[in-house]
């Protein structure tokens, strides 16, 4: 969870109590330049972050690979990671270039009516995980992530093999 001028201690404890008994963790995270975490940096492949390490440090995601962005595109590392492939916003070309010489699929969006707020393709996101479908307090979400999944995989995003 990013740490910042928006987001302080007593906001990092208060989810940490709501998600600590689902079997959450909450690491918090500095950062600075950006108004969200994951304008910093975003997980596009197992072990592999997308980041602008201007904003955030590598030494908190011990045990990660960083692909760093094009430096000419500081709001490019926000990316969504639906299985083997990744959604990214159209108007950052140099960073998406460097995520397919990295053998990973690109999806490309126009984000552009977004940016102007610092929003991107996590923003208007909510991926589920199906092992939690029948957890009695999300129970109610499980139709609604199997009906994204279905729109998923007809968009042409592939599930990550278990």
């Amino acid at each position: 969870m990013g740490r910042s001028a928006r987001t302080n201690d007593r906001g990092i404890a208060q989810l940490e109590s709501l998600a600590t008994p689902f079997g959450y963790h909450v690491v918090p995270v500095e950062f600075a330049g950006c108004l969200h975490l994951k304008s910093a940096v975003t997980a596009v492949a197992d072990r592999l972050l997308l980041m602008n390490p201007a904003w955030v440090s590598a030494s908190d995601f011990p045990g990660c690979s960083v692909l760093a962005v094009d430096p000419r595109e500081p709001y490019g590392a926000n990316a969504l990671r639906l299985g083997r492939s990744v959604v990214y916003p159209s108007q950052y070309p140099l960073t998406r270039d460097l995520l397919v010489k990295r053998g990973l699929r690109v999806a490309e969006t126009d984000c552009s009516e977004l940016a102007k707020a610092e929003g991107a393709v996590t923003c208007c996101s909510l991926v589920f995980d199906h092992s939690l479908e029948n957890h009695p307090k999300l129970r109610d979400c499980g139709a609604k992530a199997r009906e994204n999944t279905r729109a998923g995989r007809r968009a042409g995003f592939e599930e990550k093999p278990e």
